[in-house]
């Protein structure tokens, strides 16, 4: 449990075990309590009750550059995160931090930003880049101290439909690498796309745990915790009385659906 203000507890009870290779969307409105799990899971934040574990070992015994090279948070802001004169110096800052020799550090930077396919001189100033870039090396700047997990808050904040696309194919991209992912998105749409798994919190609890096909068919459950499902949901929620199964996800499950439905008579 955690409470900013005495007797007023912004989570409470939870109990949540994340699995490796996990992509995990943590979802619920505003004040739910999700950017503070994320910042306890980190040692951002201190619970005031029971323990987060890695592997066994309970975080509170890491220092945070061990931790750092276990887990790893990206803010929802990437101009939060980001505070360093050049995209080198940004990059290297945690890669000193944890003594590395110059040779291993500008290998580490080149692979990463290969990964993140941000090509742009090493000197150039991080605030001179585009937003989708900042967001890009503000995940870099994680990834280069290859954390097994990444918590990843919002990561489609302020991106137009090719930004959130390419970030989140990157996501995806980490995911199939073998790293656990868990990010916090009001984008149920995102949640349908990529992830395996979605926890809804709802007044500092846990409402619900469990696959993205199972929770969109929980219409009573979606409106507790007052979240919108996306559309392809509503579209066969609508359709629930032609025969058409709820749990699709995609447009082209809909077609296929809908296709057989009709060589049966149906629709």
């Amino acid at each position: 449990s955690f409470s900013y203000i005495k007797k007023q507890p912004v989570l409470k009870g939870i109990n949540l075990q994340i699995h490796q290779g996990d992509f995990l969307a943590l979802v619920g409105q505003n004040g739910a309590g999700k950017t503070t799990f994320c910042k306890i899971l980190t040692k951002l934040l201190a619970a005031d009750t029971g323990k987060v574990t890695f592997k066994g070992e309970e975080i509170n015994k890491f220092s945070h550059v061990r931790l750092a090279k276990h887990l790893g948070y990206v803010f929802q802001n990437p101009d939060h995160q980001i505070f360093s004169s050049s995209i080198k110096e940004e990059l290297e800052f945690g890669l000193i931090n944890q003594g590395l020799g110059e040779a291993e550090r500008r290998e580490r930077i080149e692979k990463v930003l290969h990964i993140v396919k941000l090509d742009k001189p090493l000197t150039t100033h991080p605030f001179n880049l585009g937003r989708g870039e900042r967001q890009r090396l503000a995940v870099a700047s994680i990834l280069v101290l290859e954390p097994e997990a990444l918590i990843i808050d919002e990561p489609t904040t302020g991106q137009d439909w090719q930004g959130t696309r390419n970030i989140m194919e990157l996501i995806k991209d980490l995911n199939r690498q073998g790293h656990t992912i868990l990010i916090i998105t009001h984008d149920m749409r995102l949640v349908a796309e990529y992830c395996n798994r979605v926890v809804v919190l709802n007044k500092g609890t846990i409402l619900a745990d469990e696959t993205p096909r199972q929770l969109f068919t929980k219409p009573d459950l979606l409106k507790e915790a007052r979240l919108r499902p996306p559309q392809i949901s509503r579209i066969v929620h609508q359709l629930a009385d032609r025969g058409v199964p709820q749990d699709i996800l995609g447009v082209e499950e809909l077609l296929i659906a809908v296709t057989k439905l009709r060589e049966q008579g149906g629709v």
